[in-house]
C-alpha cells in the first residue's frame, strides 16, 4: 500500500469519526430539549401541587385524591426525566459514581469526585 493509500484511508477514519461524533452531539442536543421540557412540565406540576395543598389548608378541604394525582405525574415525569440523563450518558460514555452521583469519564476507575472505586 503505497503513501497515497494510506493517508486515503487515514483521512476517510478521521471523516467517519467526525461523523459519528456530530451524530452523536445531535442526538444529545435532541434529548436535552427533551429534558428541558421534562423538567418544566415538573416544575410547572409542582406550582399546581403546591397551590392544592395551600387552598385546602387554608380552607380546611380535602384534596388528596387531587394530591396524589399530581404526585404520581410527577413521579413518572422525573423517573422518564431520569431516562433521558441516562441516555445522554451513554451517547458521552460517562459512568455515574454510586456513591456520590458525580459524572465520570468511562476509562476512570475511580471516582474523580470522592476517590469510590466505579462498578
Amino acid at each position: 500500500m503505497g503513501s497515497f493509500d494510506r493517508l486515503f484511508n487515514k483521512a476517510v477514519d478521521v471523516a467517519n469519526t467526525a461523523g459519528k461524533k456530530t451524530g452523536e452531539v445531535i442526538e444529545a442536543s435532541k434529548i436535552r430539549v427533551r429534558a428541558a421540557n421534562l423538567e418544566n412540565d415538573i416544575q410547572k406540576l409542582m406550582a399546581k401541587l403546591g397551590n392544592i395543598v395551600y387552598e385546602g389548608k387554608k380552607n380546611g378541604t380535602e384534596n388528596d385524591d387531587l394530591v396524589e394525582r399530581y404526585v404520581n405525574e410527577i413521579d413518572e415525569l422525573r423517573k422518564q426525566l431520569s431516562e433521558l440523563n441516562a441516555q445522554i450518558d451513554d451517547i458521552h460514555q460517562v459512568r455515574k459514581c454510586t456513591n456520590c452521583g458525580a459524572s465520570n469519564g468511562e476509562e476512570n476507575i475511580f471516582c474523580q469526585r470522592c476517590g469510590a472505586k466505579l462498578g
